[in-house]
């Protein structure tokens, strides 16, 4: 089986692409009808499919549970990994937070080694990175950012974690999705 950057980096790479521009989308009345189809697609609703943050992703201070809504675009490219990754068999859950913190804060916060020690075990997993870098004022800060990690379970299934963390323009609030990815991977054809 590969290792975690290998089969996903190619999604990866689209995912960023496609939920960098989601943001110039979400408020446009074109999105909230297109959402609807997204969320037929999808599955997903307005305030997530959990009801609270699964207990092996650490809960950083200051999140409050939010009802909000998946952008299209990131419904969308959730169903192409989860079609290139498992065959479109596999589980999505999502849950949204908005802090008052700053979206590097974020980004700091969920580091390789903590989601390690709280068991997610893939050796490469990709981690998190901020975007977007806003150097108009003295400090530079990240408007945007993104995280993935990978486990492999003791079910014979493997998980896939993206947290996706955007800041809000209206509300100034960092608004941070968490969406789990849980299937037996298809395996990759080997020459």
């Amino acid at each position: 089986m590969q290792t975690f950057k290998t089969r996903y980096l190619p999604i990866v790479l689209v995912f960023l692409a496609i939920l960098s521009m989601s943001c110039g989308l979400a408020n446009t009345v074109v999105n909230g009808v297109a959402n609807k189809v997204g969320n037929a697609v999808t599955g997903g609703g307005d305030a997530g499919t959990v009801a609270e943050l699964w207990p092996d992703v650490p809960k950083m201070d200051g999140l409050k549970q939010e009802n909000l809504e998946l952008p299209l675009t990131a419904k969308l490219a959730l169903q192409g990994v989860m079609n290139a990754t498992t065959g479109g068999k596999g589980t999505f859950n999502f849950i949204a937070f908005t802090t008052t913190k700053n979206t590097q804060d974020v980004v700091d916060f969920y580091t390789n080694d903590k989601m390690t020690s709280s068991g997610w075990n893939q050796s490469d997993q990709a981690g998190c990175v901020a975007s977007s870098t806003d150097t108009s004022g003295t400090t530079p800060t990240a408007s945007g950012g993104i995280c993935f990690f990978g486990k492999t379970m003791s079910n014979n299934k493997d998980a896939m974690l993206g947290i996706f963390i955007a800041q809000d323009s209206a509300s100034k609030q960092t608004q941070v999705f968490f969406m789990r990815v849980e299937a037996t991977i298809k395996p990759t054809a080997t020459p």
